[in-house]
Parts: C-alpha cells; sequence; structure tokens
C-alpha cells in the first residue's frame, strides 16, 4: 500500500513546483506571482500537462521521477494526473479509479493483502475491504485529511518575499510552514518556469 510518507513528499513537492506560463505583466516579480496562481488551479483540476509545461526540462525529468513509483507514470505530465486523480479517488472511496491512477507497482502493494483479508487478490477488492477495517479505515483517512490539507494549503497559498537576480528568482509559499525551502524559478526564453 502506498504509504503517507510517499503522496505527502509529492504534495510537498508540489508545494515548489508551481508556475506556468508568463503573462503580460510588466515586473518579474508580478510575472512570477501570476503565473503561481494559475499553476495551482491547474494543479486542483489534475491538468497534468499545463503543471508540467510550468517547469523547466530538469525540474520535469526530477518531479517525473519522484512521482513514478506512486503513480507508474513515466512522465512529468502522466504523473501529475494520475496522482490527482488518485488524490481525489481516495476522497470519495472510488477504488477503482484510485487503483487504476497509482500505477502497478503500488496496486500490487495493495492487492497483496487480498489474502489476509479474505478477498480476491486485486488492488480495488483489498482497498475496499482494508478500507472497512479500524486500522485500514484510519490510515486511509488520515491519508486522506492529509492529502486534502495540502492541496488546500497550495490553492490558498501566495507567493511571498520574492527575490529577483537576472533570470534566477526565489519566492516563499505562505501560510510559510516549518520545512518549507524557497521556490526557485528561472526564465527560459522569456518565461519564468520553476527549476527547484
Amino acid at each position: 500500500m502506498p504509504n503517507k510518507t510517499t503522496f505527502a513528499v509529492v504534495l510537498s513537492l508540489s508545494a515548489v513546483a508551481f508556475t506556468t506560463a508568463c503573462g503580460s505583466s510588466s515586473t518579474p516579480e508580478s510575472q512570477i506571482s501570476s503565473t503561481f496562481s494559475g499553476a495551482t488551479a491547474a494543479l486542483a483540476d489534475g491538468d497534468g500537462a499545463k503543471f508540467c509545461d510550468a517547469l523547466t526540462p530538469s525540474a520535469q525529468k526530477s518531479f517525473g521521477s519522484q512521482i513514478s513509483s506512486a503513480t507508474g507514470a513515466s512522465d512529468c505530465k502522466t504523473g501529475v494526473t494520475n496522482l490527482m486523480n488518485a488524490t481525489k479517488a481516495l476522497s470519495s472511496g472510488d477504488w477503482k479509479t484510485f487503483c487504476k491512477s497509482i500505477g502497478p507497482k503500488a496496486a500490487a502493494q495493495i492487492a497483496g493483502a487480498g489474502a489476509k483479508l479474505k478477498t480476491d487478490n486485486t488492488c480495488e477488492a483489498a482497498g475496499t475491504a482494508l478500507s472497512k477495517t479500524p486500522q485500514g479505515k484510519a490510515a486511509f483517512d488520515s491519508l486522506g485529511k492529509q492529502l486534502d490539507a495540502s492541496l488546500g494549503r497550495l490553492k490558498n497559498g501566495k507567493l511571498v518575499k520574492i527575490k529577483v537576480n537576472g533570470n534566477t528568482a526565489t519566492a516563499s509559499v505562505t501560510p510559510l510552514q516549518p520545512n518549507d525551502k524557497p521556490v526557485k524559478f528561472e526564465k527560459v526564453n522569456g518565461t519564468w518556469k520553476i527549476s527547484q
């Protein structure tokens, strides 16, 4: 079963990976702020293409490999789309969509619990059965709350302390959390994109 840490890491990475193509704002700071809100909307909508287009090529590759085991995707776009589908499915108890979205490795881990739960060895059957046990219900409820809180923070977050240095910039996401790191941006072909 994918653990809380896997999804928490992915969502934490998402927090520092938000920007989209710059608008026509006149200053770099206003362009970066504007693109941040567009990217958070793309993530909330599960638009992996728009979200990943906002990353530099090296950031796309890094982010894609970070979420590959949790989503079964080999590219950033599919990984983000799968992650958001899995998050929404978990919240609604839609085990069929959840299992399809998390990829074969994670689905096999859940399916492996089927025998112990006296159900079919499929991700959907085992996930459904596991969610009805006290321990499983508590684990999935906790994971769902953690995911919802992370998404809520990202949706309502704002960029602050934007510091531009030529073609690079850093900013922080507010409300700040104790382990937050600055978001790093890079101007690529005239457009601000997330670099780390």
